[in-house]
């Protein structure tokens, strides 16, 4: 595991105070993923970012690609539908 990019963690900050979550409450890492078995129905999945609610312990896991922080578009779903609970 290593930590996310600067410019990820600082989207991930922008994102959390704008929907009224403290920073310092989370934390996110990153993964590398094995590479996939090619197939027919094979997508490239490069990594996963896990983001954790420090207060409350609660702990998701998003599917990334690399070069492409997409994660970040379902972190502020998962934000919006109450996925971490309340700020």
């Amino acid at each position: 595991m290593r930590p996310i990019p600067d410019d990820e963690l600082e989207d991930m900050n922008r994102i959390l105070v704008s929907h009224g979550y403290s920073v310092g409450d989370f934390e996110a890492t990153v993964e590398e993923d094995p590479p996939p078995v090619p197939g027919p129905l094979t997508y490239w999945v490069n990594q996963t970012v896990t983001v954790r609610q420090k207060s409350v312990n609660a702990t998701r896991q998003f599917r990334d690609e690399s070069g492409a922080p997409v994660w970040l578009i379902a972190f502020e779903q998962d934000l919006m539908a109450g996925g971490f609970g309340k700020p």
